[in-house]
């Protein structure tokens, strides 16, 4: 997907060829990474621009609609793509890096998770949905404000202790 620059484009994927499960951990962007100018104004008699700016609840339902909106998105591509039919089923988690306002440290919270079937997923008419209500209606698991940032447990997670995953290093600045 093509996302606005500040947006995070980092995801991890994991492909079980039993079951046919594509598990998907996904960084969505932050709350901070949204606009929250409303609008702009030029003032003639001033010549100066006056900049007015979305209130923290409308900020908060926007960053949950889009947060919905993003995961429904990235589930419709990825079971488009799907042209060898080899993915029955997504486990989708949708990870936000963000400072917590309580400690002051940046924290990695799993916000949402959905596992859909493909059949299940591919009935719906999208264009005529409620984000959030067809997210719940597919059995996600949320908070009921993701603008909280309160962390859920994933349906279904990457298995991290595979051997063949190794930590990764940056080897570009030692060239």
């Amino acid at each position: 997907s093509e996302y606005p620059e500040p947006f995070p484009k980092n995801f991890e994927l994991e492909y079980n060829p039993d079951n046919k499960i594509l598990i998907v951990e996904y960084e969505l962007p932050s709350i901070e990474s949204l606009p929250k100018v409303k609008e702009v104004k030029y003032i003639a008699a001033r010549k100066e621009l006056k900049q007015t700016y979305l209130s923290e609840p409308h900020q908060n339902k926007m960053f949950d609609e889009s947060m919905y909106k993003i995961t429904l998105r990235s589930l419709h591509e990825l079971f488009g793509a799907d042209k060898a039919d080899a993915v029955a089923a997504i486990s989708f988690n949708g990870w936000v890096r963000a400072t917590n306002k309580a400690t002051g440290k940046v924290e990695n919270n799993c916000i949402l998770s959905i596992q859909v079937k493909k059949d299940e997923f591919t009935a719906i008419d999208l264009c005529n949905v409620d984000p959030k209500t067809c997210f719940k209606n597919l059995k996600g698991v949320a908070s009921s404000k993701l603008s909280t940032l309160t962390p859920v447990q994933p349906i279904l997670q990457i298995d991290r202790s595979d051997k063949r995953f190794v930590q990764s290093y940056d080897v570009a600045d030692q060239l």
